[in-house]
């Protein structure tokens, strides 16, 4: 059953060879490689062609033996030559125009393997063809992505309870860390964001050693993975104290943005006016929206489609968004609220459920 999916994803994607004037791949980023095979060493090169498929790593994972047998054959690089393993696989796998994907492979590689291949194969820029595929979820990422939410809601709702004032940043962060490993496999998604006072108005603030007081806010933004997949969410409290009147004020508005968000959400439609649909509420209120409205989540934690006014995404069942609109205000603070959405065949539906304070529901 697990090879057959691969063999579909590899089926799928030699479709679009065509389009870019290619009858083969070399398959650089990590994620792509997982997606395609499932393996997931920390070094690799897959080359696809038309002869065959072709997986290029180290001694380390040479022994490694896999559930089923594998979509692809092994050729192992010994040492430095990893170059050499590569021409042998490009080579073998009869591909005379070899795709390679820009933003996950250097030019100096690149350039090199030119030199050691013959004339009759050529290597040629043809990047975004897996990460297209890579945008739909099938049912088994789907579930791996619940599970990675709940591992991170656990997490989420820990940290949050234990946070009081007196706590340093990076203390608090240190137990969200933990438990996102505890609770789901492997490192987190990504370096946890987490910040307190009027830090939450920056937008990607790391955790410093700055004590939380009383009526601080405390913005904190965490993923888990499971099986390769990752989870995505932000939740803003009041720490130790019940909202004032202006920060009960800010929660109203990004929660008015982050509905209106989620109602905007049909297949069909284009993924930017998921983003229109927050900037509107937020602007109304004369606030800007000072990053995109969301994402793609998957094997990465951001990627296709964009939620942006600039985006050429279409939206489609089965895409996972994260949509997290916030409003940030320097010197005093601010509040993000994140969920996770699945596309459905009709609009959507939340994956994200965690709820906080009474006064402060975000779920």
């Amino acid at each position: 059953m697990v090879r057959s999916r691969f063999l579909a994803r590899l089926a799928r994607l030699r479709e679009r060879f065509d389009d870019g004037g290619q009858d083969g791949l070399l398959v650089s980023d990590p994620a792509n490689v997982r997606y395609l095979t499932g393996f997931s060493g920390s070094f690799c090169r897959l080359v696809i062609g038309p002869v065959g498929v072709f997986l290029v790593t180290d001694r380390r994972y040479a022994e490694s033996a896999p559930e089923e047998p594998p979509v692809y054959d092994l050729v192992v690089a010994s040492g430095a030559r990893y170059l050499e393993a590569e021409r042998e696989a490009i080579l073998l796998s009869g591909a005379r125009r070899m795709g390679f994907e820009p933003g996950a492979i250097s030019w100096w590689e690149v350039r090199a393997l030119e030199a050691c291949i013959p004339r009759r194969a050529r290597l040629v820029a043809a990047g975004g063809q897996v990460e297209e595929l890579r945008r739909i979820k099938d049912d088994l990422e789907i579930e791996a992505i619940r599970f990675a939410v709940a591992a991170t809601e656990r997490a989420l709702a820990h940290v949050l309870d234990e946070a009081e004032p007196g706590m340093e940043e990076r203390e608090l962060a240190a137990i969200l860390a933990a438990d996102l490993r505890r609770h789901g496999e492997g490192p987190p998604a990504f370096e946890p964001l987490l910040a307190t006072g009027p830090r939450t108005a920056i937008v990607h603030a790391r955790p410093t050693s700055r004590r939380i007081e009383a009526g601080d806010l405390l913005l904190v933004d965490a993923g888990a993975t499971v099986s390769g997949m990752a989870a995505d969410m932000c939740r803003t409290i009041v720490v130790g104290a019940d909202a004032d009147l202006l920060q009960g004020r800010a929660f109203d508005i990004v929660r008015e943005a982050l509905d209106a968000a989620i109602a905007a959400i049909r297949p069909g439609d284009p993924a930017r006016q998921v983003e229109d649909a927050a900037r509107r509420v937020l602007e109304g209120y004369g606030y800007p929206l000072r990053h995109d409205t969301g994402h793609g989540v998957g094997l990465d934690v951001h990627e296709s489609p964009r939620l942006a006014r600039d985006s050429t995404d279409v939206l489609a069942p089965g895409m996972v968004l994260a949509i997290e609109p916030g409003l940030y205000v320097a010197g005093w603070g601010g509040v993000r609220l994140e969920e996770l959405v699945l596309v459905t065949a009709e609009a959507s539906c939340r994956l994200t459920r965690l709820k906080v304070s009474p006064t402060l529901t975000t779920g």
